[in-house]
This record gives C-alpha cells, structure tokens and sequence, in this order.
C-alpha cells in the first residue's frame, strides 16, 4: 500500500506538462504534490474527532448527552450526529425517540430536524435492525411541543403559518435527508440495561451527507450551527403508534461546529511521513 501511494505521489510530482517538458522545477514539484495530496486526500476515509456535547445534565427524567462529527469516505463528506439516553428506567420494548433541531445559520427561521427510534431491549445489546430516522422541515419544526401528536402528524404539510397562507410551516420529507448507519451498532446503536438499578442507556445516530439536490440546508464545514437535542420515550410499541410519551425532555441550545481542516491537515502528514519511510 506504501509503495502504491508513493507511485501516485511520483507520477504526479513529476509529470509532464502539455509541451511534453517534465516538471521538474521544486516550484512546480510542490504545486503538484499539494494538488495531489488534496486529490489523495479526498478519496481517503478521514473525520473530524468526535466532539462531545450534553444537553440534559442531570436525570430530572433521562439525561441528554452524545457527540457529532464531520466525515469523508471515498471523497463524500457528510456529518453524524449521536444521541445518547441514560439515567432512568426504560422498559423492555419500549420506544426510544431523540431529535435535533438544527436552525439555519444563512436563514434565521429555517430549521431541519430529524428524530431517530429505536426498540429498546433490556436483554439485547444492539438495536440497528429497529432504528429509523426521518428528516423534517420548515420554520415550524418543533418536536418538545408535539408529546400529544402522534409522529405521522408532524409536519404532515397542513398546517400553516398564517389564514391564507398556503405555504406549510414545516414538511416531512419523504425521503428522509438524515439516515440511520449500517455499520458499527456497538458505536452506533447499542443498548444496556442495569437489572441492579433499573436504568437504562440507548443511543441513536444518524448521518446525512453535505450537499444533495434536495437538501433544505446545506451541511458546511467550519461553520457554526445551533443545535437543540431531547427525547421522548414511549413505553410501548402501542403507545408509539398512538403518540402516548412516557417520558420526554428537551435540553439547551449547543453549538456544533463540523470540523474538516484539522483532519485534513493530519492525514497529510501522516502521509507525508509515510512517503519518507
């Protein structure tokens, strides 16, 4: 694999140009290899570190807390944003929803939320074969004020801002912008229940990537978002169906900013030092 990086670095540092001369010039020798580690380096799996965040501190009903990330596989960047329930009794069965209000930082007023389920087990140890997540959006989205409503009603389009006014305060998109992870369900999706205690952990992760035709934000690096996380847990399959919630919370505001630059810049020189090895 060494040997094989090293080749790409070779062919391109010493290219020819359009006249067929070799660039061979230690101007020209940098321009290409920067260039080429920037290629290299978009077709390499890299993230940004997961940055810790709390938004429930204390178990009033369940604590709040999880950590996000940027990410690039195979030159596609995206972001993961990570829920993690814990610090009360959650029943065998039961339904476990968090969600996350993201607000345009381009267009104050505009939001796009996402909530992500799982079933929770007190004897399994992974829950991705249940997860789900679905993607709203709008200037209404605002999951701690929908506990009565059952979650097909959220953002369904018919509700409006203004007697009138056609235009839906929020939508649910039927293809859902955030999606639940493949891989991983030990970091991803995993469970724990405490028989000693009665307390239970689950957490819940979903990704979207940057930039797609439909997106109603787009995603950007180096920029900083607020974010608004909660729960809702419903303590039975029926309950979730019916928008009965047994326990719910909706923590503070954090700012979440998806970092590229720093990883980038250490896959460099990680490549680099495996270049002079």
């Amino acid at each position: 694999m060494k040997r094989f990086i090293a080749a790409l670095f070779a062919v391109a540092v010493f290219a020819t140009d359009e006249d067929g001369n070799a660039s061979t010039g230690a101007e020209e020798a940098a321009g290409d290899a920067s260039e080429t580690m920037d290629k290299v380096g978009d077709w390499f799996s890299s993230r940004q570190e997961p940055v810790e965040f709390t938004s429930i501190a204390t178990a009033d009903q369940c604590m709040l807390d999880g950590n996000y990330h940027w990410y690039k596989n195979l030159g596609l960047d995206g972001v993961v944003i990570r829920h993690h329930v814990s610090g009360c009794d959650i029943a065998d069965g039961a339904r476990v929803l968090t969600w996350a209000q993201i607000e345009d930082p381009d267009t104050p007023g505009n939001i796009e939320g996402f909530y992500c389920t799982i079933t929770f087990s007190q004897t399994n140890v992974t829950a991705t074969a249940s997860a789900d997540v679905e993607t709203q959006t709008g200037t209404g989205v605002d999951y701690a004020a929908w506990n009565d409503v059952t979650r097909n009603l959220w953002c369904n389009g018919e509700e409006t801002s203004n007697v009138g006014d056609e235009t839906p305060v929020c939508e649910r998109m039927s293809i859902s912008q955030w999606q639940k992870l493949a891989s991983d369900a030990a970091t991803n999706y995993p469970m724990v229940y405490n028989t000693a205690t009665s307390m239970g952990e689950a957490t819940c992760t979903a990704h979207r990537f940057l930039k797609t035709p439909s997106n109603y934000i787009s995603m950007k690096t180096d920029t900083v978002y607020k974010v608004t996380s909660g729960f809702k847990i419903y303590n039975t399959e029926v309950d979730y169906n019916a928008g009965t919630v047994g326990l719910s919370g909706s923590g503070s505001a954090n700012e979440f900013t998806f970092e590229s630059a720093t990883t980038l810049l250490a896959q460099a020189v990680l490549l680099s030092a495996t270049l002079l090895l």
